[in-house]
This record gives structure tokens, C-alpha cells and sequence, in this order.
């Protein structure tokens, strides 16, 4: 699950066309993101609640579900952060990534502009009438509670049985949640590139705008440690989705090979112990 802190690339990475699959990814799933999550908002944001929270969360499920496999689906500078200081991935892919998203998250703003009338709608703002301490409250809450979600989602221990679908459905489930709660306090950036990206286009900025960077990345380093440091010891001993798929492919000539019959977890422990 975890390798231990890395600056360069993991041997993974190193493999041609690997990282570079990935950080396209990235780039089109954040381009994803902002064009199909934002555009329902309306050019005056005037859309309902629930429509803003299904646009986001949708965009979400749909454009991961798509991406997962490939580069994790991060499409979010807080998640990359802290995917790194959980030692999920190295310090180069993640600024990688950094530089995709927000590259991404510039262009979807940039199409959404050109097919509005130079509008972008859903860019984010603090509202004039709540502090901004409360409003920096919300957002590093709300960025701790999608952080912890997408770690335990894209952990390879955690449950063997699981589907391709199952990050992408806890990832935009949590968008939802968060949409339905923090669009009537902040707007609900959790993402400082949808924080960034469209107000960058839109042209619009206001003096607590850093409230959608340092939130969100505060949460991904605290939340990115903690659970590294705190909740991964609970799988330590439970083996990856990797080993047992490659116990699975050693095993395919034997029709009766626990790895067929879905015991693939003592098959690593027996072999282990051996």
C-alpha cells in the first residue's frame, strides 16, 4: 500500500508511457470536472441545491470511474498531496499531477467561458457576509472528511472483493455531501483547482480567495499523515490487491487454486508462513 516516502519516481512510474498515461489522465479528467460539474451551475449560479450537488458529485463518479485504473482519478491538488504524505505516491508525480490538474481545470474554465458568453459560471467566492475564519472552518472540514474518504477508497488492503467502481462512487457520494452542506456557506471548493481554475478565467477574485488553496491543502497534509501513520497499521498484515493478483496469474493452470475460489488472502498468508 505504501512504499515509504519517494521524491523520484517509483519503479512503476519509471516504465515507458506509465506517469505520462497518468498525468493524462489527470489533465483530461480535470478538464472533465469543471466543464460537466459547473456548467448546470447557470451563468448566475441561480441553479437549486440538489442540481448543483448532482453535477459535481456526477462529474465526479462518471470521469473517475473512467480514470481510476489509470492514474487514480485524483483531479485534485489536496488529493495529490495527500496521496504523497500518505507514501502512496512520490513527490514527482504529484507535481505532476499539480501541474495537470491545474492546467486541466484552466482549460475546462476556458471552454466554459467561450461557450457562455464570456461567463464562467460556479466560480467561487466568499460570502461578504460570513467570516472568513468560519468560512476557512468549513472548508478545511470538509476537505479533511473528502481526504480521509479517498484515502480508505484507493486503499489496495481494505477490501480485496472490491469493484473498479468503488472509489469513484465514495468519491463523488462524498462530493454530494459536501455540495448539499457548504454551497449555501462557502460555494464548496474543497479543490484548490476548482477554487483557482474558474476565477482565473472568470477574472474574479477577492481578498479571501486563499481560502480554497491553504484549506484544502492543510486537510491533505494532516489527513494524508494521519491516516498513513494511525489507520494503515490496521491492514499491515492484510496483503495488497497487487500480490494477490499475481498469485492469482502463477495459480491459473490449477482450476481448484484458492485464488479461483476466492480465497486468495489465506493463500498469501499460507505461502507467507512457508
Amino acid at each position: 500500500m505504501s512504499g515509504g516516502w519517494s521524491i523520484l519516481p517509483r519503479k512503476r512510474d519509471r516504465e515507458t508511457g506509465r506517469l505520462i498515461r497518468a498525468c493524462a489522465a489527470e489533465f483530461l479528467g480535470s478538464i472533465s470536472i469543471i466543464l460537466w460539474g459547473c456548467q448546470p451551475w447557470g451563468v448566475e449560479g441561480d441553479a437549486s441545491l440538489i442540481i448543483k450537488a448532482l453535477s459535481s458529485s456526477l462529474s465526479i463518479i462518471v470521469t473517475a470511474h473512467i480514470f481510476s485504473d489509470i492514474s487514480g482519478a485524483h483531479f485534485n491538488p489536496a488529493i495529490s498531496l495527500a496521496m504523497f504524505c500518505a507514501q502512496r505516491i512520490s513527490l514527482v508525480r504529484c507535481l505532476c499531477y499539480w501541474l495537470m490538474q491545474l492546467s486541466g481545470g484552466l482549460i475546462g474554465a476556458a471552454l466554459l467561458f467561450a461557450f457562455n458568453n464570456k461567463t464562467v459560471p460556479a466560480y467561487l467566492l466568499v460570502d461578504k457576509k460570513m467570516d472568513v475564519g468560519i468560512a476557512f472552518a468549513w472548508e478545511l472540514l470538509g476537505s479533511f472528511l473528502l481526504v480521509f474518504v479517498f484515502l480508505a477508497g484507493s486503499n489496495d488492503r481494505r477490501d480485496l472483493s472490491s469493484v473498479s467502481f468503488e472509489l469513484p462512487l465514495a468519491y463523488g457520494t462524498t462530493i454530494f455531501l459536501l455540495h448539499l452542506v457548504l454551497v449555501p456557506l462557502t460555494g464548496c471548493g474543497v479543490n484548490p483547482m476548482r477554487g483557482l481554475a474558474p476565477n482565473i478565467i472568470a477574472n474574479s477574485y477577492t481578498h479571501d480567495q486563499w481560502v480554497y488553496v491553504i484549506a484544502p491543502l492543510i486537510a491533505a497534509v494532516v489527513g494524508g499523515i494521519a491516516y498513513a501513520m494511525i489507520f494503515s497499521l490496521h491492514y499491515k498484515h492484510i496483503p495488497s490487491r497487487y500480490s494477490i493478483s499475481t498469485l492469482a496469474l502463477q495459480n491459473t493452470h490449477n482450476f481448484e487454486s484458492p485464488v479461483r475460489n476466492g480465497s486468495a488472502r489465506d493463500l498469501h498468508i499460507n505461502r507467507a508462513a512457508k
